[in-house]
């Protein structure tokens, strides 16, 4: 166990036997081997026996005093600690409803046993369970964290703060990952719609900068349940659909997309346009808008008839 050890000497200086008295006691570190020396003095007025008895009462008070000292340094320094095998773990991808579950272990590697009084995850997402017993030096103990990715898709970091009764009395380890959508089942893809393209790029040739220009795709129902459009976006944020065009077509059918391009800058473009819909086996399809931008329609004729 680290501590102290101590010894006690009583001395008196040769010449001065009725008048001083000294007591000298040290303390050697277990831990560094260092020796630290205390020096009590006493120098009394008469060394009569009734003198003498109250000495000795005093000098057996200070060494119990010391004693007392030397347990109360060894248990200051005797502590618990907590060694963790690791502090951060990827789930790597996490299918969305599903509980990311990971335990985190750990050692006590002090010489007193350790308790972990709180755990606290950085969100209510995180549920954390933990060793409850005391860990006695050398055992281990664990802790337990769980992630809920319902309705929570993309990347996430969270934290777990640690509080204990080690010489280092907070810790925190991590956990992280990608919550990506959860595939489609095969019975689900047979009930779902089914979105076809017959061809996934349109090209509009030359167009005016600032000139909305209306983009048709013929496109199809496969599927068992009614192909619905949600919403469409575009890299440019200069594509919608068009006001008139109906969002919803039945199963077995074929369509029309009417979409509204509207550049604002020239040059040639290919935009990349996403359709949502509730086709469960592709909720995002790409198509492309491909076109030549200018700034002046008019004037590139005029310089076609010149001969530029």
């Amino acid at each position: 166990m680290n501590g102290f050890g101590g010894v006690i000497k009583f001395t008196q200086k040769p010449g001065f036997c009725k008048r001083l008295l000294t007591i000298e006691w040290s303390l050697k570190s277990i831990i560094s081997g260092e020796i630290f020396r205390f020096q009590y003095v006493s120098l009394p007025r008469q060394l009569d026996t009734k003198h003498f008895v109250t000495m000795k009462r005093s000098y057996k008070t200070l060494y119990f005093s010391t004693i007392l000292f030397l347990g109360i340094v060894s248990n200051t320094i005797a502590q618990p600690a907590i060694q963790w095998e690791e502090t951060n773990h990827n789930f790597g991808e996490v299918i969305e409803g599903d509980q990311a579950v990971h335990e985190f272990s750990f050692t006590n590697s002090g010489d007193q046993p350790l308790v972990i009084s709180r755990v606290q995850a950085s969100c209510g997402c995180t549920t954390p369970f933990w060793t409850r017993e005391p860990v006695m030096p050398g055992e281990k103990g664990v802790i337990k964290a769980s992630y809920n990715s319902k309705g929570r898709p993309g990347n996430f970091r969270k934290s777990i703060t640690v509080t204990s009764n080690a010489a280092t009395p907070t810790s925190a380890v991590f956990i992280q990952g990608v919550v990506v959508k959860r595939p489609p089942t095969a019975e689900e893809i047979a009930a779902s719609s089914k979105l076809v393209v017959e061809q996934a790029t349109v090209k509009t040739g030359k167009i005016e900068k600032g000139q909305t220009v209306p983009v048709a795709f013929e496109i199809s129902n496969e599927g068992k349940a009614a192909l619905a459009f949600s919403n469409v976006r575009s890299n440019c944020n200069c594509v919608f659909f068009d006001p008139e065009f109906d969002r919803s077509v039945g199963s077995g059918e074929a369509h029309t997309l009417k979409l509204m391009y509207t550049p604002s800058q020239t040059g040639n473009w290919v935009e990349v346009v996403t359709l949502y819909t509730n086709d469960v086996s592709n909720r995002e399809m790409k198509i492309t808008i491909s076109a030549e931008v200018v700034e002046n329609l008019s004037e590139e004729g005029m310089g076609s008839r010149r001969g530029f």
